[in-house]
């Protein structure tokens, strides 16, 4: 904690932290973006992405593996998910898997693979830089 207590006391990156009151402490520490390095996150708030932006982000190539995919017998949970109303939360562990292994079985490529999963990230938060994690009221408070 010492490193949140010196963060709380001496406002290094000058984010409005010293002397303020520990629920607005709290909201400038968990606030995205304000990490003193540039990172990204997977949200911790999920982020439901239309099947049309995720196509957006995939070559005609691509496309057209992952169609034959969905179409395969090995892809036939693919295509319930799919095919389930509603959006993508691209924030899910298993989402985010699925979408790596269709990079690793070369159906997309990295770069394609890498643009899908960051519309579920966000950036990093000066909290989750220092703490590794979103601050608590009580951290804030015990710091």
């Amino acid at each position: 904690m010492s490193a949140l207590t010196d963060e709380l006391a001496n406002d290094p990156f000058g984010l409005g932290l010293k002397g303020a009151a520990p629920e607005i402490a709290l909201a400038i520490l968990n606030r995205a973006g304000t990490a003193s390095v540039e990172g990204k996150v997977v949200s911790l708030i999920p982020m439901d992405i239309s099947r049309a932006a995720l196509t957006m982000c995939l070559g005609n190539e691509s496309i057209a593996n992952v169609q034959d995919f969905k179409e395969s017998e090995a892809g036939k949970a693919f295509k319930f998910l799919w095919e389930l109303p509603g959006e993508v939360d691209m924030t899910l562990p298993k989402i985010r898997d699925m979408i790596s292994g269709f990079a690793q079985a070369n159906l997309i490529t990295e770069d394609e693979r890498d643009a899908v999963l960051a519309l579920g990230m966000v950036d990093m938060s000066r909290a989750q830089e220092l703490l590794g994690r979103p601050a608590t009221l009580e951290d804030v408070i015990n710091a």
